[in-house]
């Protein structure tokens, strides 16, 4: 049996801090000497498996399927390849229909694909990453006859092949980040798609290191900002009249407006979908600026009018609307 030298009290109830040849199984307890506390090999092991599953950080965003973040709000309709759906996870080849299920992430094919696949991915931002070692894993279950799981670094890749449908399999893949890392799951590639084929997977990560650790599911408000940082919506919902932004009027027909946003990934790209006011009813916008680190953007918002000039001006959302910023990492 393990043998370690401890400061501990003999069984002929020694109080001194001489060291002591310790015994797993043997001694009742450690002792750290005068004073000190015992601790029993019971909680020693029940410590040591309390650390393992807390596991290690998760690479992926947006993995719990109960509980997912829909900030473009997808409501599970056909889509093509290169769209977004759920946050962060995004079409990369054929046309597919998204769905939780359970607990797991659905992607069905409503079309025969006789040759080549369909597959949804998440592209992750792999700054600091390279050089080091990463380990994927997941469970994974598919209906058709055929599928793939596909790791890819620049050029080259890590795969794990997809042959027993209708069976939950556990996969697990681990590779030196050289480059950039991609997640792709498909239907398809090693045998022909039929209509309403669909693959899911549930509790998947990527963590550092080769050892496979517990998923957990994530807080949703820390995962709501891990989500923002590449994407994010002013949505209004069915509230009227929402404040996004505030400003000055330029003209009798222009507010300049400044908008607070999180710190994202890059520059974001903007764009608005509903009605919006700012003295007036906004007729279109003008993008001027934004700061991908100081966590704001300029706009001018271009109005009915009339404005009085060197007033303030609050930007509101109607229902029913969005103004939308896309830091997303090119597919």
């Amino acid at each position: 049996m393990a043998k370690a030298i401890v400061p501990a009290k003999s069984h002929a109830g020694s109080t001194g801090t001489e060291d002591k040849v310790f015994e797993y199984g043997y001694y009742d307890t450690i002792s750290t000497g005068k004073g000190g506390v015992e601790v029993s090999t019971a909680d020693i092991y029940a410590a040591t498996r309390a650390a393992s599953a807390i596991g290690n950080p998760n690479i992926l965003i947006n993995t719990d399927f109960r509980n997912i973040i829909n900030q473009r709000g997808y409501g599970g309709e056909e889509v093509g390849a290169g769209v977004f759906t759920y946050d962060r996870w995004n079409t990369w080849s054929g046309k597919q229909i998204h769905s939780m299920v359970d607990g797991a992430f659905r992607m069905l094919s409503p079309y025969d694909v006789p040759s080549g696949y369909v597959s949804v991915m998440q592209n992750i931002e792999s700054r600091g990453l390279v050089g080091r070692e990463i380990t994927f894993s997941c469970k994974v279950r598919l209906s058709g006859l055929g599928g793939m799981i596909v790791l890819t670094d620049g050029s080259q890749y890590s795969q794990h092949p997809l042959k027993n449908p209708g069976v939950w399999e556990e996969v697990k893949l681990t590779r030196v980040v050289t480059s950039g890392i991609r997640l792709a799951f498909r239907i398809g590639q090693i045998a022909a798609v039929r209509a309403g084929d669909y693959l899911e997977f549930k509790d998947v990560k990527i963590e550092e290191g080769n050892v496979v650790t517990p998923w957990r599911a994530p807080g949703y408000r820390d995962e709501f900002d891990r989500c923002r940082r590449f994407f994010m919506a002013y949505t209004t919902g069915n509230w009227d009249r929402t404040i996004i932004g505030s400003g000055v009027a330029a003209t009798t027909t222009r507010a300049d407006i400044l908008i607070t946003i999180p710190i994202m990934r890059a520059t974001p790209a903007f764009s608005s979908i509903g009605n919006f006011t700012a003295g007036t009813t906004v007729t279109s916008f003008n993008f001027i600026s934004a700061s991908s680190g100081a966590g704001k953007i300029q706009v001018n918002a271009n109005v009915t009018g009339p404005l009085t000039v060197n007033t303030p001006v609050f930007l509101y959302g109607r229902k029913n609307s969005s103004l939308m910023l896309d830091a997303e990492m090119p597919l």
